[in-house]
């Protein structure tokens, strides 16, 4: 029986009653890690929390809170290092839409943006400081294919998660000699529940399929194995780079949401 590779690790996880961020924190529990999901939805976390607790083994904790709020981040933060060190942190929370760049209202633009860019900064910003009073801790932040290939009519997720992938560079840059590394992982399409109408989509998916080597979607637990991996001392020589999970998609194109959406192209 293989030893875990996170003995007693605290990790903290924003966006933590999501489709991605479950399955990871299962994961890092089975490792040993104690996980704090941070979220801003009770009713979400419990039922998060509720899904994790036969694995738990009481190392599970859950904090209500905006991601966007500089307070919530910084008291999310202290919860989860709970008075000793902070030893990971992974970025989750995020949101999109899919609005041509003609008809997308500057609010809802800067909405997406605030919250997958400024809430991952501020993750990471107060994540760091802990990090760097203890000279080590591991960063990893959620991107997305859509910062690696362009995707039609989804500007403003798009713009934030390759925004998300500069930070991660700069931010590795700069805390590295403190011990700290910073990395990202750039998922595919994932079996969730946010997936589940372009799944459903028959042309559409077929596209995605079409366009991705492996020639399947993803499922959650292949994301959250390499978020375990950057997490952990096997990754001790991994910084400043992203890992696309997406089975190859990052080497063709992206959707075409064209017909999906409803939109008429010029003849």
């Amino acid at each position: 029986m293989t030893e875990n590779t996170l003995p007693g690790r605290r990790v903290l996880i924003t966006g933590g009653s999501g489709g991605l961020a479950v399955p990871t924190a299962e994961l890092l529990l089975r490792e040993g890690a104690v996980v704090t999901l941070f979220a801003r939805n009770e009713e979400k976390l419990a039922k998060a929390r509720a899904e994790l607790e036969p694995v738990a083994a009481g190392n599970l904790r859950v904090f209500a809170g905006d991601t966007t709020e500089e307070d919530d981040v910084r008291r999310a933060v202290e919860f989860a290092a709970d008075g000793a060190a902070l030893d990971g942190l992974v970025t989750c929370a995020g949101m999109s839409q899919q609005v041509p760049i003609t008809e997308v209202g500057f609010e809802e633009w800067r909405k997406v943006v605030d919250l997958n860019l400024f809430g991952s900064f501020l993750a990471i910003r107060e994540a760091a400081k802990a990090m760097c009073r203890q000279r080590s801790g591991t960063i990893v932040a959620f991107s997305s294919i859509a910062a690696a290939v362009t995707h039609r009519y989804v500007s403003a997720y798009s713009v934030s998660k390759e925004a998300v992938d500069s930070l991660v560079k700069n931010a590795a840059d700069e805390l590295g000699p403190w011990g700290i590394r910073v990395n990202s992982v750039r998922p595919g399409v994932i079996l969730t529940e946010m997936s589940e109408d372009l799944v459903a989509d028959e042309e559409l998916a077929g596209d995605y399929v079409e366009q991705t080597p492996l020639g399947r979607f993803g499922e959650p637990a292949e994301v959250a194995s390499v978020v375990r991996f950057l997490l952990s001392d096997e990754s001790s020589w991994v910084t400043g780079t992203t890992i696309s999970v997406d089975g190859g998609q990052h080497l063709r194109r992206g959707p075409n949401l064209t017909g999906y959406l409803g939109i008429e192209l010029p003849g």
